[in-house]
């Protein structure tokens, strides 16, 4: 019985499923790809004729899951039953089956990684670099001294330093709270979170690195970070 016409735009989704089908195994698409066919078309026309876009849209990302999903399972079925048999299958037989379940998987995990990933507000990451110098009355090299000095740049009281500067418990308040104002400590807490201090290829440098969704917040934490740190160095030590 020949099939009624369909709209430019159901033909191809139409081929496009078609296209899919194949990732079925053959023995199934031998009874079922008539029938799976017919019932797509018959979806897709009233989809396309009683739908907004967006509706379309849901609908075609629903059958581009479904069928994955169903041929994952078909595959995974057919292989299953080809290992109950008594007949073993050779290893390159195996593999092949293997991945051709697993193909519909990975698919899947890559579209919906892909998704994930752009729905994800962006992250910038801004850096500057501190020349960490050897005290000049020291006789010997200390061999943690940079090690030091890191811990002296992420310590509260250099990070207290740059929330007053950069008055962050007024900026990250909104982000963070509905009402009122974070706690100092609690924007330290936030800034551990979002800084890296590391020594910068084997060398006396100390490489800040600050990420943040604000760009130039990003890049004034990094530099408030290193001014606050070469303040604290200036200061005189307490004998």
């Amino acid at each position: 019985m020949p099939h009624a016409p369909l709209s430019p735009r159901a033909a191809f989704l139409v081929r496009l499923y078609r296209a899919g089908l194949r990732l079925y195994p053959s023995a199934h698409r031998e009874r079922m790809e008539s029938e799976m066919e017919q019932v797509f078309r018959a979806q897709c026309r009233e989809v396309l004729a009683r739908r907004s876009l967006g509706g379309c849209l849901a609908f075609a990302a629903g059958a581009v899951v479904e069928l994955l999903l169903t041929a994952m399972r078909e595959r995974l079925a057919a292989f299953l039953c080809l290992m109950r048999m008594k007949r073993p299958l050779t290893p390159l037989a195996r593999v092949c089956w293997s991945l051709g379940a697993g193909a519909p998987v990975a698919a899947l995990i890559l579209g919906v990684t892909i998704a994930v990933t752009l729905s994800l507000p962006p992250i910038y990451m801004s850096s500057t670099r501190v020349l960490v110098r050897h005290a000049v009355n020291s006789t010997t090299a200390d061999p943690f001294l940079v090690q030091s000095e890191a811990e002296i740049m992420t310590s509260k009281a250099n990070l207290m330093r740059v929330v007053e500067k950069l008055s962050l418990t007024e900026r990250y308040s909104p982000e963070y709270l509905g009402q009122g104002t974070l706690h100092p400590i609690e924007v330290i807490a936030i800034l551990q979170d979002r800084i890296e201090v590391r020594q910068f290829r084997n060398t006396s440098l100390l490489e800040i690195r600050v990420h943040d969704r604000d760009r130039q917040l990003a890049s004034d934490i990094a530099n408030a970070m290193a001014e606050a740190y070469l303040q604290t160095r200036m200061e005189p030590v307490n004998s």
